[in-house]
């Protein structure tokens, strides 16, 4: 068994395509989109490799190809977070512990050599959610769209690798309402303006959501509603305004803030697979303040395209958009300076309203970071369960233990304190 450099189409078209063999009999996987694994091997290009220098292995035997990973050093995230780490993604092995940690030993070897402090993975190339982290917990449920699977025996790869950072996906069909201990514990929050007679009227999430408006949101000089994804300057001006004042500098996740134009980019994105009721936007005196957004969940469709929009695949995708019942919440942001205020939870609330009118069931919220204790409690308040569990594992490519400032850069601090404050 040898690993090899990819240097050659041949060799990158066979990186490209190892998963489909290797998850040929399995349907809980779902192919990536070719086009964006075909920009990344040939072009260099992704949101991360597009700052980064990497190079792709393939673990081989005799000719047959039975593993492979990415390694790269993303040296603008680096800078931002203060870390000195190299990240590994796209990593895949047939059950074999000889190619596992070789494919794995020769990530080390390359971070090593680069100078660098830490080795993680898996990364997202894209700044997102789909080669993020390692599935650990949750192996016989299917992925939802843009969520990463592997087989159960890919985390014995890493025994004697760090829990660097863990995300966790919960699912909730919809039509089963919130717990009514849960429920009259949100209407006690929600509806603190009224008096006890006009409260004691609300019964179900529709009155509890409009009492919230009426009683309280609108009076405060704020507005929910859909995001106008036609008007691409605006709405790109709007997530820009969110997401730029909520990802802290000091949080325990390497994202980086997203730009002005990956915000358009996404605009653009929504607009093709959203139906509008499915992105909200809450406002503050006509100032953006929050944002949601649950995607249809394509996979069933990316499946049966085996991951080819082009030249026709496309087509398929996007008329399906409102056949698909289950999807999944993969934005809720509201700005520092008006959370604590009910607006998670009226989004979430609002975002049930208008998926139950479209008739959907099935839900999945991913991924929430598992130090998010604010959105892990919002998520199993409203009666979620949590079912996956994703983990980016780390190792320390030098003789000693790294510190908390070495290992988690400018989110050190949000670390020590969640350490501190666990069980």
């Amino acid at each position: 068994m040898r690993i090899v450099e990819v240097k050659t189409n041949r060799e990158r078209a066979a990186f490209r395509d190892f998963p489909y063999k290797l998850y040929k009999k399995n349907d809980q996987w779902c192919p990536y989109f070719v086009h964006e694994m075909n920009h990344i091997l040939y072009h260099g290009r992704s949101i991360v490799y597009d700052r980064s220098q990497a190079t792709f292995f393939l673990a081989m035997r005799d000719k047959e190809v039975v593993g492979r990973i990415s390694v790269g050093i993303d040296e603008e995230a680096n800078a931002h977070k203060r870390q000195q780490h190299a990240f590994f993604s796209f990593f895949d092995a047939i059950d074999d512990q000889e190619v596992g940690h070789a494919l794995l030993s020769k990530a080390v070897e390359w971070a090593k050599e680069k100078g660098m402090l830490y080795l993680k993975g898996s990364v997202s190339p894209t700044n997102g959610d789909d080669f993020r982290g390692i599935l650990t917990e949750g192996f016989q449920h299917s992925s939802y769209f843009l969520m990463p699977f592997n087989f159960e025996y890919y985390k014995t790869f890493f025994r004697e690798w760090d829990r660097y950072l863990e995300y966790y996906a919960f699912f909730q069909d919809i039509n089963q309402p919130i717990p009514p201990s849960r429920f009259n514990l949100m209407k006690r929050i929600l509806t603190e303006n009224l008096s006890d007679k006009e409260a004691a009227l609300i019964t179900d999430e529709r009155q509890l959501t409009r009492a919230f408006l009426d009683g309280f949101f609108y009076k405060e000089g704020y507005t929910i509603e859909e995001v106008n994804l036609n008007d691409l300057s605006k709405s790109a001006c709007d997530l820009y305004e969110v997401f730029s004042k909520s990802i802290p500098d000091d949080w325990e996740e390497d994202l980086m803030p997203f730009d002005y134009a990956q915000c358009e980019q996404l605009v653009k994105d929504f607009k093709l697979t959203l139906p509008p009721p499915l992105c909200l936007g809450v406002y503050y005196k006509g100032k953006a303040v929050g944002i949601s957004a649950v995607l249809p969940n394509y996979n069933p469709i990316v499946r049966k395209m085996k991951g080819r929009l082009f030249p026709f695949g496309w087509i398929s995708l996007l008329s399906s958009k409102n056949r698909i019942k289950e999807g999944r919440a993969v934005i809720l942001f509201v700005v520092p300076e008006h959370q604590n205020r009910g607006i998670s939870a009226l989004l979430v609330l609002k975002l049930r309203e208008n998926l139950k009118r479209l008739g959907y069931g099935k839900i999945e919220f991913s991924s929430i970071s598992a130090y998010n204790t604010q959105m892990i409690r919002l998520a199993e308040f409203i009666g979620c369960k949590r079912y996956k569990t994703y983990t980016v594992f780390g190792k320390s490519l030098i003789d000693r233990p790294l510190t908390l400032e070495e290992t988690y850069g400018t989110g050190a601090e949000t670390m020590r304190r969640f350490f501190k404050q666990r069980p």
